[in-house]
């Protein structure tokens, strides 16, 4: 008796033990799905934004339509019965696979072809939400079998869920965007879904209905997402292209942005997230008053800062000046910088400036940089890009061009980009309000640059200056003294009344800039 006892015992411990394997199996899938919820989530408000700008609006409106897709499925998942739990699961991956897979090619061929990008990108985030809502509920139910117990079930799977989330999203833009990029990375992506599909079928397959027809739509999507992973570069380029009139040389993305480099014949562009970088054509139109301005009415040159600028043609400018003795150049992205230095295409224009011995490349977030050094400069150049997203907003605050004035020598003046007084006038003024407010002497100016329309520069300095008599004394193909002081006075049509300063906690600028700049 006491035989048939201990083998009865050693029987409950064995399947006990066999259904904590499975329970921890399952726990692992949990974190795997969540994995891969977040990184469709993130891929496509990043498609989005990329195409219709807005950052803000584009990822608010992607997490809400999400969410409330999850809520949806969630919902629905009540009405799976319990024979049919692992079979719905798989078939539940399977559609995640495949249309979280091809969403972003989906959406840029949308994009390039149709008027129907914004509905099909809506739908596509409720359709997969609705899914990923469903799983979950579905994976609780299927633990909770398993332990009998709801409690430990659920805690199990919402445990592992969230910590798939977080890994989910450090991994796209370390990983997913730079390295494999939009298309081939949804399609990857995809292709994990689909791996956690044919787990639960190898693993569960006593509990699954219809084998036959789940293991055909499973070859199906499989041989869709290889073929999307294989073929992902050509189809990204191929998408790419048509937002493009000149032919693509290089596109790559970078842990920040997409650069993009286009060339025809004569014009050599580049672009970032799609916005026109410069045209080699006329490039020298827009540096050339950005940089020489400053320096004409700057009584000592001996130690330059630019912020931004990590195409070299400012630093190109700057090095005309033989007083000039240093140059200080602070770029986030230290994958354009040396993409600028090392193309030959690009270095040609901007006469190999970031390779030379007085330029220092520091790849720092110029907020950061500012509040963390103490370097006094006689010149400060602000070539950043214009104010589309929250991220650079901050570098157009009232708090921002405090630090830039801490940083100037006495004597010191500081030219700032500051976008188009024709196309978007509100935001220029307020650029120029903002600068003023901190205590400097300012003096707004504008140069026709054909590639960008009219553009305005914001000018300041910590002591008085006399505009009217700039005397530009290095070789220029644009500027002469002549037309310098034209560059000073504005049309009334490039005027607003508007006394708006832009700060941290009141970013009025960026809905601004996106009201300026829609219907253009």
């Amino acid at each position: 008796m006491n035989n048939i006892a201990d083998a009865r015992n050693i029987g409950s411990s064995g399947i006990m033990k066999g259904k904590l394997y499975h329970a921890r199996e399952l726990n692992v899938v949990s974190a795997v799905i969540s994995i891969s919820g977040i990184i469709f989530q993130l891929l496509l408000a990043s498609n989005m934004s990329y195409l219709l700008g807005n950052a803000i609006v584009q990822y608010s409106v992607t997490i809400g339509l999400f969410l409330c897709g999850m809520g949806v499925g969630s919902y629905l998942s009540r009405y799976i019965g319990d024979k049919h739990l692992y079979t719905r699961f798989i078939a539940v991956q399977l559609i995640i696979a495949l249309v979280g897979g091809s969403s972003v090619f989906l959406l840029f061929t949308a994009y390039a072809y149709t008027d129907f990008y914004r509905p099909l990108a809506y739908l596509l985030i409720l359709l997969i939400g609705t899914n990923v809502g469903c799983e979950l509920p579905i994976l609780v139910r299927m633990v909770t079998k398993i332990m009998h117990s709801l409690k430990d079930g659920a805690a199990n799977i919402l445990a592992w869920d969230y910590i798939g989330s977080l890994i989910g999203s450090l991994l796209v833009p370390f990983l997913i965007i730079p390295f494999l990029g939009y298309v081939r990375g949804a399609f990857t992506i995809g292709f994990l879904n689909l791996c956690v599909a044919v787990f639960i079928f190898w693993r569960f397959h006593h509990k699954i209905t219809n084998k036959a027809i789940l293991g055909i739509i499973t070859v199906a999507v499989a041989l869709i997402l290889m073929g999307g992973i294989i073929a992902g570069d050509a189809l990204s380029f191929s998408m790419e292209q048509k937002l493009y009139k000149d032919y693509i040389i290089k596109s790559f993305d970078t842990q920040y942005q997409k650069v993009t480099l286009t060339k025809n014949d004569k014009d050599l562009r580049l672009y970032l997230n799609g916005n026109l970088q410069f045209s080699s054509l006329d490039e020298y139109r827009y540096h050339e008053p950005l940089v020489h301005i400053p320096a004409a009415v700057t009584p000592r040159r001996n130690h330059v800062l630019v912020l931004g600028g990590g195409d070299g043609m400012a630093v190109r400018e700057l090095l005309k000046y033989e007083d000039v003795k240093d140059i200080t150049l602070v770029d986030l992205d230290k994958a354009l910088v040396d993409f600028c230095r090392k193309e030959p295409l690009i270095a040609k224009i901007n006469n190999k400036s970031l390779e030379n011995p007085k330029v220092k490349i520091i790849n720092q977030d110029a907020y950061k940089y500012l509040e963390n050094n103490q370097t006094l400069f006689n010149i400060i150049i602000v070539d950043l890009p214009d104010p589309n997203n929250e991220s650079l907003n901050k570098l157009y605050t009232l708090e921002f061009y405090t630090l830039i004035k801490d940083h100037l020598a006495p004597g010191g003046t500081v030219s700032i980009q500051s976008t188009s007084p024709v196309f978007a006038p509100k935001v220029f003024w307020t650029i120029v309000n903002t600068v003023e407010a901190v205590g400097l002497e300012v003096f707004p100016y504008h140069a026709d640059v054909p590639s960008f329309g009219n553009w305005g520069f914001t000018l300041a300095a910590n002591y008085d200056i006399k505009p009217g008599k700039i005397d530009i004394q290095t070789d220029t193909k644009y500027l002469n003294n002549q037309i310098i002081p034209g560059m000073f006075t504005f049309a009334r049509d490039e005027k607003v009344d508007t006394d708006a300063v832009n700060t941290l906690l009141k970013p009025v600028i960026l809905p601004m800039y996106m009201d300026a700049w829609q219907n253009y």
